[in-house]
């Protein structure tokens, strides 16, 4: 699994027309992540100042890329997988997360479910329990 840590420089933020992982890929349109922002009640904050970490997990047929974004207090925390993408998810067992509060305890808000901050990142969690009962592109891990 290979991360990438990239500093927000307002290459994502909002005001653009469009958000980029780099010059050459376009993520989503700017009224894509408003409207999915606007429907999960997410804050447009942690997208224009979180810190951003692009995470690759290799399977034997796919690899699974996605952007993780985090608030800078580390109570929220952003899943966000191409559409594409989500098929490919379900081959891979375990995504570990990154940069989260070790010992603080977070909720998936679409699932309810109760994750340990330190069982996140280090022993990771199975991604079809991120998406139990949920179809969608992002997921919204809040700290309690």
């Amino acid at each position: 699994m290979g991360v990438r840590i990239i500093e927000n420089s307002g290459m994502f933020s909002l005001k653009n027309e469009m958000m980029y992982i780099n010059k050459n890929r376009v993520i989503l349109d700017k009224e894509t992540v408003k409207g999915k922002l606007e429907r999960h009640n997410i804050s447009i904050d942690i997208i224009n100042n979180g810190n951003y970490y692009l995470i690759k997990n290799s399977t034997r047929n796919n690899t699974l890329e996605y952007w993780e974004v985090i608030s800078k207090d580390k109570s929220e925390v952003l899943l966000i997988f191409n559409d594409s993408q989500i098929e490919n998810s379900y081959n891979c067992k375990k995504i570990r997360l990154k940069g989260l509060n070790e010992d603080a305890v977070y909720v998936n808000k679409d699932t309810n479910e109760v994750f340990l901050g330190g069982a996140l990142m280090y022993c990771g969690v199975n991604i079809k329990k991120l998406y139990e009962n949920y179809n969608g592109n992002i997921v919204h891990l809040k700290r309690l």
